[in-house]
C-alpha cells in the first residue's frame, strides 16, 4: 500500500544507518537509529502482522495554528484487517507531543490505529529482539530446499523436542547449516511452535507441532 519515504543520508548518519533483508516483505529495508531497527525486528517476529512499510508517508497539516509534518516510523497491516501507524516516542519534548497528538487525530479521521512505542517497550522485549537478530540472518531471499523442510518436519511431533535433538537425529543426512535454515524458516513462518518468546534461541530451543484446531483447548501444550 505504501512505499518507504527515502532517507536523507549524510556523513553524520553513517553510524546510525541499518540495512537488512526483510523475510516478511521479501525486500531490503533500511533505517536510521537503533530504535527503528529494533522495532522492525519485533514486527518481523509478530505472526499477526502480515505486511508493513517503514516511513510509509508524510502527513502534513495544521496543528494549533502552526504547520506540522510527521513521518510515522511504520505502517502495519494485521491478519484481522486492522491498519496501524507506529510512531516511536524518542523524547518527551513538546515537539514530539505535538506530533503524536496530531498523528492520533489523523489516524482517527482515516480509520487507522496509532501505536506509540517508547524505549521502555524495547527494553521489555529485548529477548525477542535478540532472538530475531539470531533468526533473521538465516532467512535470506533463497528458500530452504523442500527436501530439507520435509526431513526436518518429520522429526517434529506434538511433544516438545530440542533443536539439538533434531540435529543429532539428522546428522549424516543433511548438514547442520541446512537443518538450522529449515528449522528457522518453519519457526518464522509459524509452521511449528517454539518457546523463543520465553528463552534465547539456541540448540536448546524447544519446537513442536501446533495442536490441531479443535484440540487446542484440551491439549496441555501451549502454542506460541
Amino acid at each position: 500500500m505504501y512505499e518507504p519515504h527515502p532517507i536523507k543520508r549524510n556523513s553524520s548518519f553513517y553510524k546510525n544507518y541499518w540495512e537488512a533483508y526483510s523475510p516478511k516483505l521479501k525486500r531490503d529495508v533500511c533505517y536510521l537509529g537503533q530504535a527503528n531497527y529494533e522495532v522492525w525486528l519485533l514486527i518481523e517476529l509478530n505472526h499477526e502482522i502480515i505486511s508493513f512499510c517503514e516511513r510509509p508517508l508524510v502527513i502534513s497539516g495544521v496543528f494549533n495554528k502552526k504547520k506540522i509534518e510527521v513521518i510515522p516510523n511504520f505502517w502495519l497491516k494485521y491478519k484481522n484487517g486492522q491498519e496501524s501507524l507506529v510512531i516511536i516516542e524518542a523524547s518527551k519534548s513538546d515537539k514530539q507531543k505535538r506530533e503524536i497528538t496530531f498523528l492520533a487525530e489523523w489516524c482517527k479521521n482515516n480509520n487507522r490505529q496509532l501505536e506509540v512505542n517508547d524505549y521502555s517497550y524495547l527494553l521489555q522485549n529485548q529477548l525477542s529482539i535478540n532472538n530475531a537478530k539470531r533468526l533473521i540472518p538465516y532467512l535470506s531471499n533463497s528458500n530452504p530446499l523442500d527436501l530439507d523442510i520435509h526431513k526436518v518436519s518429520k522429526c517434529i511431533f506434538f511433544e516438545k523436542r530440542t533443536i539439538k535433538t533434531i540435529l543429532t537425529e539428522l546428522k549424516g543426512s543433511i548438514t547442520e547449516q541446512r537443518i538450522i535454515v529449515a528449522l528457522y524458516n518453519l519457526i518464522f513462518n509459524n509452521k511449528i511452535a517454539s518457546n523463543i518468546h520465553l528463552k534465547p534461541l539456541n540448540i536448546n530451543t524447544e519446537v513442536w507441532l501446533h495442536c490441531p484446531e479443535g484440540e487446542s483447548q484440551n491439549h496441555s501444550t501451549t502454542n506460541y
